[in-house]
Formats: structure tokens, sequence, C-alpha cells
């Protein structure tokens, strides 16, 4: 006979020099969490199953952070990234990838519009911060 372990409440796991702080539903990692990577990158937010689904906040150690909604690990939905220069990105995400919404820049500059392998593509505008629009 023998009997499976099922862990469930909250925890914490170490493995391979990353960590995870959160909680557990049947040996997955379920619920609100922070997961530290041996890299110096953390995501903190909503776990479904193993994977980042629902909003969350990812850190890089580079300090470029997302903030918004994510499915299966990915950013997906509306979110917001900002840049360690402090210009950012608001906008829509589909399977981790930009696909519409607004970069501002510092400066005053900014391009409001359709983004494609994260690239300007498709419809949209480029003001310069002097006031030249394309």
């Amino acid at each position: 006979m023998t009997i499976e372990k099922k862990f469930s409440g909250y925890g914490v796991l170490y493995s391979n020099n990353n960590r995870y702080e959160g909680y557990w539903e049947q040996s997955k990692l379920n619920g609100k969490g922070r997961y530290f990577l041996a890299n110096g990158d953390y995501f903190e937010g909503n776990i479904v199953n193993d994977k980042a689904s629902g909003y969350g906040r990812f850190i890089h150690k580079d300090g470029k952070i997302y903030e918004g909604n994510w499915l299966n690990d990915l950013p997906n939905g509306e979110g917001k990234e900002i840049f360690k220069d402090g210009s950012t990105f608001t906008g829509s995400f589909t399977n981790g990838s930009k696909v519409k919404g607004k970069f501002d820049w510092k400066d005053g500059a900014y391009y409001e519009g359709e983004i494609k392998k994260d690239l300007f593509d498709g419809e949209g505008l480029f003001h310069w911060a002097e006031g030249r629009e394309y």
C-alpha cells in the first residue's frame, strides 16, 4: 500500500537555488505567492496549477517591471511595463507579446498603436517630444 502525500496550505519550497513562498493545493502551487529565481528575478501574484495566472508582478533583476494579467506563465491581457529609465508601456499582451498600447518616454515622446514582434507595426501614431508626429 502506498500513501500519497498531498500538500495544501501555506509553505516554502527551496529548489535549485529558487524559493517559492505561498499557497499550495493538492501539491501544486495555487493561490497567492512569491517565486524568487536564482538569477535575481522574482514574481509575486496569483498562481494556478504551478503557473502565473491572474494578476501579478514580475520584477527583473535589471530593474524592468511587468505588472498586470498573466495566463500560463505569460503576460496576457492588460498590463504595464516599467523600464529602468522610467519609460513605460501600457496596453494589451497576447501570449507574452505586446499587441497594442502606448509607450511613453521621459522626454515627452510617445507611440500609441499596434505592435508586432516588439516593433511598431500597423496603425499607430508616433509623437516626438518637440511636437512632430507621424
